[in-house]
């Protein structure tokens, strides 16, 4: 830094000390700084304007930021010493944290900036420009090694004559070029709108710019978040990605959207390569009336050599929560190229259901290129398309052309209720309706190891397999690097399961129940539990049920059922989480089974 000296009516620039910082600094009224403007770039003692001496924590005080200059810039310091020093932004204890403003660009904007942290604030972009970003966060010029976790993330900017929108964007600059941003993650976070009544087009969206891996964002994760009530993609690889794990994520709508297509992660580049989609969950999808189609996972096109892997996903989508006319995709690809590697769809599991008055469904729509071969391994999945009725039509696999050279297709359950009934089919193949699993091998020569039996799901959004059924279990083939379920749990080395969820059947909920008893709580299956455990009962005559469940202290964690229910045996799983669908920790619960005459309790143990 330089300060200005006048002699004699001269100006002279001399060399000043950099001011150095490390250690805990807070931020608000009567802290080290009193915006966190000025703790970043604008104070003389900012982390842009001084030597970092030793890792630096920037802790706010306040909830509320009113006189922030946004964007808030992130940038290298002005130098190191002693080591390459890490930044943490985060409120102290008990404090929420709130940077809300309006700014065309975004609220952060992560320029170069490497070993950042952001832990549990609330960022919002309340810009609502014509055709402008208004990102929450924008990565540009080489942000690497950075983290964002615990955060609330919320934008609603409808850009829609660029590719550059999304409450987080990953970018690279326009002008000068600048390097791709790599390493970083994004973790534990609610990405959504600022808005009650407007939506974000894109939640994230990832665009780099050529050369490949120069200006390539490389290697990032978005892993453990909600993406919810975007209004039209959640993930959307633009171009020149490499490396991105999605992975653990829960997509889904809590309003009507207006929108053309409602897409949970896209991918539409060959310049985005080795993509990797794993244990995510799609669900409740909602449109309003002009909606087209649903799309979990919708990929045009991906690098030739190294197409993306999508495994141990859980989609469950019913166009008929808002919209009956909505066609319907679990996962489609449309390839255009020759592929020298495979993309690969292993261990999924996909539920299609709802009553349309028209429009088709599909769990695996294929429609590659006629004249070119692309590579596709399609393995361990379950299809369940319990969609039924209208003009339309409902397929599990859709596969275009006659060519079985590049399309290997085995081990699945590829399942509909009524075959060849209520518009239901099993396949579709060049121009003809299968409406047996068997069709479709006579036709195929694929699937020889398959079957064609109810999953028996838990339900039509918790596609966990209910303990009682066996019919996928021990069913799949071993795939080298598929070694975990979508809990995390270990697959078996030698016979997996069908789909996306390992599991051991249990014994059926039929233990016998007297007359005079007027409720019976049976077993819960495993227990102690790691994922998810379920709950057996019986009901003598036909009652006003609740089944919930508590911790030790009393306090409720989780409501699963309250309703009227007639007299028989029940299965309900819990899946460790609360009523908000935060994960529980390790320890005792009390599961309680309630009617207007009598309760009963037991403990279950969850071990993670």
């Amino acid at each position: 830094m330089f300060k200005k000296i006048v002699i004699f009516g001269l100006t002279i620039l001399c060399a000043t000390a950099l001011a150095q910082i490390s250690g805990i600094k807070t931020v608000g009224v009567g802290g080290d700084y009193p915006t966190l403007t000025a703790a970043l770039t604008t104070a003389p003692n900012s982390w842009k304007n001084s030597t970092i001496t030793g890792d630096v924590i920037f802790r706010l005080l306040d909830t509320i930021y009113p006189n922030e200059t946004y964007p808030l810039v992130c940038t290298i310091p002005a130098g190191y010493t002693g080591g390459d020093w890490n930044l943490l932004i985060k409120p102290v204890s008990g404090n929420v944290a709130k940077l809300i403003g309006s700014n065309a660009t975004a609220i952060f904007e992560l320029t170069g900036i490497d070993r950042l942290t952001m832990d549990s604030l609330i960022i919002a972009n309340l810009n609502l420009g014509t055709d402008t970003a208004g990102h929450a966060i924008r990565f540009i010029n080489g942000a690497s090694f950075n983290t964002v976790k615990n955060c609330e993330l919320r934008a609603a900017s409808k850009l829609v004559s660029s590719l550059a929108g999304g409450v987080i964007y990953f970018s690279t600059a326009e002008s000068p070029s600048g390097p791709g941003n790599n390493n970083n993650l994004v973790d534990n976070c609610l990405i959504t709108s600022s808005q009650t009544d407007r939506f974000p087009v894109y939640a994230i969206t990832i665009r780099g710019t050529s050369p490949m891996y120069t200006r390539t964002n490389n290697n990032n994760t978005v892993q453990h978040c909600k993406i919810i009530d975007f209004s039209a993609i959640g993930v959307y690889f633009s171009a020149y990605d490499s490396n991105t794990t999605i992975t653990e994520n829960e997509f889904y709508s809590t309003v009507a959207q207006n929108t053309l297509q409602m897409i949970g992660i896209r991918i539409t580049a060959t310049s985005v390569c080795n993509t990797k989609i794993t244990k995510n969950k799609f669900f409740d999808f909602r449109a309003a009336e002009a909606c087209t189609c649903f799309m979990a996972i919708y990929m045009t096109m991906a690098d030739p050599d190294k197409p993306p892997l999508v495994a141990n996903n859980f989609i469950s989508l019913d166009g008929n929560v808002t919209h009956p006319n909505t066609k319907i995709y679990g996962i489609r690809l449309l390839r255009q190229e020759t592929t020298a590697d495979t993309y690969k769809f292993y261990n999924n599991s996909i539920y299609i259901g709802g009553t349309p008055t028209s429009k088709s469904s599909y769990g695996f729509f294929c429609k590659p290129s006629a004249s070119l071969q692309t590579k596709i391994d399609f393995r361990n999945n379950i299809i369940f398309n319990n969609r039924s009725g209208g003009t339309g039509k409902h397929y599990c696999i859709y596969d275009s052309l006659a060519s079985t050279l590049s399309f290997y297709s085995d081990y699945n359950n590829l399942y509909v209720a009524t075959p060849g009934s209520n518009g239901q089919y099993v396949a579709y193949r060049n121009g003809i309706d299968l409406a047996t699993l068997t069709d479709w091998q006579t036709a195929t020569a694929r699937d020889s190891h398959s079957i064609s039996l109810n999953p028996n799901y838990v339900s039509t959004t918790d596609l966990h397999i209910n303990s009682t059924s066996s019919n996928v279990n021990n069913l799949a083939i071993p795939i080298s690097y598929i070694t975990t379920d979508i809990d995390g749990e270990t697959r078996n080395a030698v016979t997996p399961d069908i789909g996306a969820d390992e599991y051991t059947p249990g014994a059926a909920c039929q233990e016998p129940i007297t007359k005079s008893q007027m409720i019976y709580l049976q077993s819960t299956y495993p227990n102690p539990f790691h994922t998810h455990t379920t709950i057996c009962y019986a009901l003598t005559t036909g009652e006003n049920v609740t089944l919930s469940i508590y911790d030790v202290s009393g306090k409720l964690i989780r409501n699963l059922v309250d309703q009227h229910q007639t007299a028989g045996n029940y299965a309900v799983t819990w899946n460790g989480k609360d009523n908000h669908g935060l994960k529980m920790p390790n320890g005792i619960y009390i599961r309680q089974l309630k009617i207007e005459k009598e309760i009963k309790h037991s403990q279950i143990i969850l071990i993670k």
